[in-house]
């Protein structure tokens, strides 16, 4: 999930959640549970999307499955490592294929700016959406949502990913966050219906 456990979260804020029964996945998280109340060190090896192993690697692979849109939503963007996150929504604009990222209405960090840059330069469409995140309400909230969806043109989705990790070198790079790749259209379906509502609100960067 995206969601932090305090009030603003469930109240204010656009998060997505995801139930995952599957078994494999559930024994991986559990595993990473353990290894970090245990304080040791684990190398996770199954299909969960996980920080410092291979998230990076993972979602920039899923964006570029896309051949018919790239719909991002994300609390903060400026993953500019060669090969991450910003060069693989890069690759997929220069191809032609419509690329929409929601961000959140926050400060930018230092790499922000040249991320939101080299996505417009593509031809892509960045907008900053939602309350902040001291002013947010269930009617404008702030965004705090991290998904990314493929191949949404009648709305519904291919494929997509809900998680923890922000696209920025140190969420992806540096600490523990948790996400999954699903496929679920329904799903998938109703966060496309909330990120399309937050992308219509927002202000083009």
């Amino acid at each position: 999930m995206t969601m932090n456990l305090n009030k603003s979260s469930p109240d204010d804020a656009r998060e997505f959640l995801a139930i995952d029964d599957d078994a494999a996945d559930v024994a991986e998280a559990k595993a990473i549970f353990l290894a970090d109340y245990a304080t040791t060190l684990i190398t996770p090896t199954g299909d969960l999307v996980v920080s410092g192993f291979n998230a990076r690697p993972d979602l920039a692979a899923l964006i570029g499955t896309a051949t018919k849109s790239l719909d991002i939503e994300v609390e903060e963007f400026s993953d500019t490592d060669k090969n991450g996150i910003v060069d693989a929504v890069v690759a997929v604009a220069n191809a032609g294929i419509p690329v929409h990222v929601v961000i959140a209405n926050t400060s930018l960090d230092t790499t922000g700016p040249a991320a939101i840059s080299d996505v417009k330069a593509a031809h892509g469409i960045v907008v900053m959406s939602g309350g902040t995140s001291t002013g947010s309400t269930s009617t404008n909230p702030y965004i705090a949502g991290k998904t990314i969806l493929i191949d949404c043109v009648t709305g519904t989705c291919a494929r997509g990913y809900v998680g923890s990790e922000n696209f920025t070198a140190n969420s992806l790079g540096y600490n523990r966050e948790l996400g999954v790749i699903l496929s679920n259209a329904a799903e998938l379906g109703k966060v496309y219906t909330a990120m399309s509502s937050d992308y219509s609100h927002g202000t083009p960067q």
